[in-house]
Formats: C-alpha cells, structure tokens, sequence
C-alpha cells in the first residue's frame, strides 16, 4: 500500500528532540511514558532500536536515529535518498499491525490531505515495510514542544503561542478536521517561532471505530487532562472538544500546572478577570456552550493580547432584552452566580488532597456516612489505620460508593487482599468514572506491571495534577526500577508541607538517601513544629545517609520508646530500621546481631510476619561479621519458607550466597517465571550467582554481561551485580551506593557491608 501526498508542497518537518528534551512524544496514546522519563526499560528500548535501525534503509528512507517513542512504535529521523530531504517516520510495531489499524492510519492520511496549512503537520506517504507494517512518512519541524518552550516565556508570550494553537486548529476545523488530543506535546515551537500543530493520530472521523472512554489497563485514545467531558462520556465529538483542550492547557500556562481552577497569577486584575471568562467558556462542561471552534477562541485570545475585552466576559452585551429588564435581570443573576461559585468552591474543597479526592466526589453517600470518611481519612493520617479501616467500613455500610470502597481497596490491597477490588472494578462497570477507573487500574497494576503502572499514574495526574499521592508512587516505581534520578525529580515536586506525618517521613527519608541531605535539613525545622517523632525520623535517616551514624545510633532507642508511646507504630518501625543500619555503619556486629534477633522476636509476636527475612538478612551478616556463621545460616533458614513472596525468598537466596553459606533455594528460582517483575535483567543476575556457586567462572561472566546489557547496572540490584564482578576478579573503583531505607531487596547490605 502506497498514497502520495502533492508532492508540490514545500517540506517542513514533524518533529526533533531539542537538547533539553531528549524524549519526545509524538503518538497520541497516554500509555507514552512521561517525556522527563529518559531512563530504564524505556530508555535501553530506544537506544538499543537506534543502534540497530540508524544507518538502514526503509523503501526510499535511510533512518538516521530515533525521535520518540509512542504507544504504537517509534517515530525515527529520517532522509529521503531521492532528493535529501529531512522527514521523520512514524513507524508502527509489526505484531500491532491489525486490519482495523491500517484502516486507521489510511484515514488519518487522507483525513490530513484535507489540511494545507504551513503549521499543521501532515503525513506525506502511507507506505508498508517488507514485513507488512504501516510506516507513515511525516513533515519534520525543527524546534521545542510547548510544555518546554513555556517554562522560560512570560505569560503573554505563552498564550500568544495558545491563540496561534487555536487558529491552526480552526483551519483543521474548517476543513471537517477535529485533532481530539490536543496537548503540550503536541505543540512544536519552530526554531523560527512558528507553532506547528502535530499528531492527528486520532483524529475524527476515525473515532467512530477507534475511541473508547475506559478500558481494564489504563490505556486510552485519549490523554484525559486535555480530553473534554464528552470524550470520556464516548459521545460524538466536534471542534467544541479541541476548544476544551486548549482552554485547558491556557489554565494550566497562566494559573498553574495544578490548577483545577483560576486561582493567582501574574496578570493584572482585568486582565486576569477576562482571561477566566476566556477559560471559562472554552472549558464549559457543556459542548454548546463553548466557542464553536478554535478561530473563535483565537479571536478572543487576540482581543485579550490587544488590550481588549473578549467577547466571553461581554455575554451580556449581545442579550435583546430592555434595559431596565436585562439590569435587574443581571442583578439576579450576579448573586445567582457568586452562590454557584461558593457552591462549586465547596465542591471542589479536597478532602484527600493526596488522592485528589474531592467534596463533589462524596455526592450520593447520606450526610453521616460522608462524615466518617472525613473521619477515617483523619486516622489514617494519624497512622491510626484499624480505627480508619472501621470508620470506612461504616460508611461502606451507610450505602455502596465509590470512595469508601476505593479505600478499603487500597488498604487491603497493601495486604495481599482482592476481595475489595473486585467490588470496586464490579461498581466502576456500572457507575463509569475516569479518575477512579484510572485509580482502580493503578491498584490492580500495582507492583506486577511497573510500566503499565506509570502510564496509569500519569494518566491519573493528567486529570488531578495536584494529587501528590501518585506523584509519591511514581517515585516509589523509579526506585523500584532502580532509577534515582527519576524518582529524585518526582520527589522534588512534592511539597513536604503539604503531606500527613507518615508519608512526610517517606518522602523526605527518600529524599535524603537519595543525596538530598542539606535540602532535607533545611526543611526540618517545619516538620518538628508539625510533629516531633516524624521529625526525629527524617533527621536519623539524614544521619544514615551523611555517615553520621555515631550521632544517630545513640539516641535511637528513646526515640522507638517515644514512638511507641504515641501510638505511632509506623514511626517506631521506621526508627527501629534505621537504627539497624546505623549499627552495621558503624560495624557494630555483636549489638547489630542482638538488636536484630529482638527486632524480628518483636515482629513475629506482632503479626509483622513479612518484616521477619528482612530482619533475619540484617542478622546473619552480623552474625558472620561476628565469626558465627552457623548462626547465620540457621536465621536465614528459619526465615525462608516456600509460601514467602518469591522477592523475599530471591532475597534470603541471595545473602546466603554472598556470606559464602550453602544455599539450594537459588538455583529453584531461575525457573520461576518471574523472579522479579520490576526487572528484565534479573534471570541473568540469578544466573550468574548460580555459575559462580558452581564454580563455572566463564558461564558466570557470560551471565553478568548479559545481566548488564539488559540494564541490571539501572536497576534495585546494581550493588549485587558490583559484587558479583569483584569476585569474578573485576576491579571496582566506584564508591559504594548507599541502599534505600524502605525498599527491598535488604541483601544489598551485605554488599556494602
């Protein structure tokens, strides 16, 4: 299959990842991971395709590099052979090539041969490789996507590039085009400060076919912080839809990227005023009632740049009523609108600003069992969850609703428990709701298909930016990969003072471990006058993380006390670990051994069982470390057990082998298929260790290469792998990374220590 575009017209260009921003997304699927997301899986993917692919030749194109990555395939650099052009290939991924796709793409090239304008992206060919796959051949723009070409520009400047935006999709309108995903990343500012307007992948009329609203993993047709109402309802959608989108993406550019509604800015008060009356009729949650298409919102734009009044802050000017009536009529009407503004300010007030969970989001549950949500939420954040878990299940009681059962979903979900959410996916098929499907999908996903993950988290922040939660399990997915710096940069965004106690002193005890020591200290003097023991927490874990274990490990006992006195058994666990650790730094074998048999004694009477190998690995390397190894080899013993998570059991597997123990649990595990999810690389490493057990020296370097080139050295087990290659005579010049606190596997103190 071959379609020429005229080939008369004058080549632009569709995309080129500036410096700054060496992910760009060209596909419109949110399942593409984040642009900043420039590490792990997704990053060895696209150079490992780059090696392999630049160079080659595709029909009449050499591919020079690769672009972007999108939910379909990847977008390449390219070169026409015939006369030198730049381009850039869309190229889809062979296996997804169905019937319905190719019926897909040809719509979208012949939709966008409709369209002839200097700053709409257009396809040039439809071609087919060898293998039978769809690759479009695209106009290629030099330049920066708007979400960072915005960063550096005054306001002004911004929303002047929004009504070139507006205009260019009013001339897709105006020809029976509708782009249905308009975004930042779909916006290239040329290096000759034109917009381009890119990526008519799911452009109407394919919608008919091709769009659905929710689906069980997250991905959408669709990036919902821009989709308007409509889209996720499945209606027919028209120009009102793009309209929403930029509308949208002018509230976050001039009121904030968290903003759920004008709130402070820049602007001078009228300027401010007219500029919500612009969001506001481009936003409205009724199609009708929004401008009809992007050259309307354009025009208004450009009244507001010229110092003008917009049309849709003067509504009243074009009523025919007298002008007695339409005076007293307006009177009416202010007040009626300064209590729907009060009425929906109230409705918008969070009551879990970590979720994004709002007081509109309580509607349909009676009076009383709203009030013990309220309540349980409370508790939680007090650390209290059994109060919390039985305030929740009253409101469950009161009437089945979405928001307590989502809860209790999650905490069960953090057990090991489905019961809840299969009740929940059972009541979001009949009461369809975008944010909590995404929610509903993030826990099912959760901790078995880390990618899948964050494209759900993402999506989620897409319509409830402010939800600091899954900006917190984002970072917890990056370290979960290994990715430190990615988890650094999520972690950045989150205000500390913002978050209840508990979660304060994960994300500032991340944040330390991860290098952030002086930015973490200088925000402890607010997180003591919200709460000592969180504050003792953060502090210690700075100590461990500044090798000052010598003035932390004294102190550490009174503070368990103080912790356990308040009821705050999270605090106390958490003094408790880094307390251990602070024993090992100091190589403190014989107290290290004591405390740690205490602590897990401790743990097994409290029904802690899942802490129980953790504490048994911080034992035996004391133990050895103390000249006992069959001591070690029976806490390790004792510990494992064949119905424990198989991380757990990889764990214990993994110290033995390394304080020179006997262990047969390893070589068991490289059949399992999935000895650990978050990480391809894994099965090789596991290999590796059981070559070396063995003896097999050369089969066990083979295996520590294949480890690496899969990325074990990005990933939680990059100090096993170090320690592995020092044994197989490789010299280690590197300095020893400091483990995270909370996260496994804890056999990584055995390689530092």
């Amino acid at each position: 299959m071959v379609r020429r575009g005229r080939p008369q017209r004058k080549h632009r260009g569709v995309m080129l990842a500036p410096p700054r921003e060496p992910r760009p997304v060209h596909e419109s699927e949110p399942s593409v991971p984040h642009p900043d997301d420039d590490t792990a899986p997704g990053l060895r993917a696209r150079r490992a395709a780059e090696a392999v692919e630049s160079g080659r030749r595709l029909g009449e194109y050499r591919l020079d590099g690769v672009l972007g990555e999108g939910g379909m395939g990847l977008v390449y650099a390219a070169t026409d052979l015939r006369d030198g052009r730049e381009l850039a290939i869309k190229r889809v991924r062979p296996h997804l090539a169905t019937p319905m796709l190719m019926r897909r793409l040809a719509r979208e090239f012949e939709l966008m041969q409709r369209v002839d304008h200097a700053g709409i992206v257009r396809p040039l060919a439809l071609e087919t490789d060898p293998d039978g796959a769809p690759y479009l051949v695209l106009e290629r723009v030099r330049g920066e996507s708007f979400a960072l070409a915005e960063l550096d520009r005054p306001p002004r400047e911004r929303i002047g590039w929004i009504a070139q935006a507006a205009r260019l999709a009013g001339v897709a309108h105006g020809c029976g085009v509708v782009h249905r995903d308009i975004k930042p990343s779909n916006l290239m500012i040329g290096t000759d400060g034109q917009v381009h307007l890119l990526d008519f992948g799911i452009a109407k009329p394919m919608a008919d076919e091709a769009m659905t609203a929710l689906t069980q993993t997250g991905e959408r047709m669709l990036t919902p912080r821009y989709a308007a109402p409509e889209q996720f309802r499945g209606e027919s959608v028209g120009a009102a839809a793009d309209v929403y989108a930029l509308g949208t993406m002018l509230l976050d550019s001039v009121f904030g990227p968290d903003a759920t509604a004008p709130a402070a800015t820049t602007l001078d008060p009228r300027e401010a005023t007219w500029m919500k009356a612009i969001i506001g009729c481009a936003r409205d949650p009724d199609p009708a009632r929004r401008y009809v298409d992007g050259t309307t919102l354009a025009d208004d734009l450009d009244r507001w740049l010229a110092g003008r009044r917009p049309r849709a802050s003067a509504w009243w000017r074009r009523m025919r009523w007298p002008r007695l009536a339409a005076v007293a009529s307006f009177v009416v009407l202010a007040a009626a609108v300064s209590g729907w503004q009060w009425r929906t300010q109230q409705r918008a007030m969070p009551i879990d600003a970590g979720l994004g969970i709002v007081a509109a989001d309580l509607d349909g549950l009676p009076g009383d069992a709203a009030n013990s949500v309220r309540l349980a939420l409370a508790a939680d954040a007090e650390g209290d969850r059994p109060r919390a878990q039985a305030l929740m299940q009253a409101a469950d009681a009161a009437q089945l609703h979405r928001v307590p059962v989502l809860y209790l979903a999650t905490w069960e979900r953090g057990e090991g428990g489905n019961t809840q959410l299969t009740r929940l996916d059972a009541l979001l098929r009949e009461q369809r709701d975008a944010y909590f499907g995404l929610l509903r999908d993030w826990l099912k996903s959760e901790g078995e298909a880390p990618l899948q993950t964050q494209r759900i988290l993402r999506a989620a922040l897409d319509l409830r930016p402010s939800a600091w939660k899954l900006r917190l399990a984002l970072a917890h997915q990056s370290l979960l990969r290994g990715d430190d710096a990615g988890a650094r940069r999520e972690l950045a965004v989150i205000d500390a003072s913002q978050l209840d106690l508990k979660r304060a002193t994960i994300v500032l005890g991340d944040r330390a471990m991860l290098g952030d020591t002086a930015d973490v200290e200088r925000l402890l003097p607010a997180l003591r006058a919200r709460g000592a023991l969180a504050a003792d927490v953060v502090a210690a874990a700075v100590g461990l993380a500044s090798s000052r274990c010598d003035v932390v490990a004294p102190g550490i006992d009174a503070h368990v006390v103080a912790a356990t006195d308040a009821h705050r058994p999270d605090l106390a666990d958490k003094l408790r670990r880094i307390g251990l650790l602070c024993l090992g730094e100091l190589q403190r074998w014989p107290e290290l051994l004591d405390a740690a048999r205490r602590t897990q004694r401790d743990a097994v009477a409290s029904g802690s069982i899942r802490s129980v190998p953790e504490l048994a690995i911080l034992a035996a390397i004391a133990a050895v470390r103390s000249g006992d190894p069959d001591e070690a080899q029976r806490l390790l013993d004792d510990a494992d057990s064949e119905t424990l998570y198989v991380g757990l059991r990889l764990d214990l597997a993994l110290t033995r082998r390394m304080l020179g123990l006997p262990d047969t649990v390893l070589p068991t595990l490289q059949s399992d298929p999935e000895p650990d999810t978050n990480d391809p690389a894994l099965p090789h490493l596991v290999r590796a260790f059981v070559a070396y057990g063995d003896g097999d020296i050369a089969a066990a370097k083979e295996a520590l290469a294949d480890a690496r080139r899969d990325g074990i050295r990005e990933s939680l087990f990059a100090m096993h792998s170090a320690w592995l290659g020092r044994q197989l005579g490789e010299t280690d010049a590197s300095a020893k990374r400091m483990p995270m606190l909370w996260y496994p596997p804890t056999s990584r103190w055995a390689t530092r220590w």
